[in-house]
């Protein structure tokens, strides 16, 4: 069951990254960013925490969950950062075309 919802949302997930990242939208890029992180926490988690307990698990992979949660809790923040940077460049992308018709003379007169 899972393999089938990840086949129905990663054409979704790789569109909004794409159209995202070329259109400069941020809230493709977020819809990105949490169809990227969060079914991979959850399961890493799941694998990392809750499989022992409920299964046999090897010592390999459980480590290898835990390494592989770290790096997506990186992943998290870098992208959380990434995000963040690129609404800051879309408002001050925003605020620098003017809005009032005799304001936008103005700055054609200077």
């Amino acid at each position: 069951m899972i393999f089938w919802v990840w086949f129905l949302l990663e054409p979704v997930r790789l569109l909004l990254g794409y159209v995202g990242n070329l259109r400069e939208r941020v809230a493709w890029l977020g819809g990105f960013w949490v169809l990227t992180i969060f079914p991979q926490l959850v399961a890493h988690f799941y694998f990392a925490v809750a499989q022992p307990i409920i299964w046999f698990n090897l010592p390999v992979e459980t480590a290898s969950s835990l390494i592989h949660l770290l790096l997506n809790i990186y992943q998290l923040v870098l992208g959380y950062d990434t995000v963040k940077r690129l609404v800051v460049k879309a408002m001050a992308d925003f605020h620098l075309q003017p809005v009032d018709p005799d304001q936008a003379l103005l700055v054609e007169r200077l």
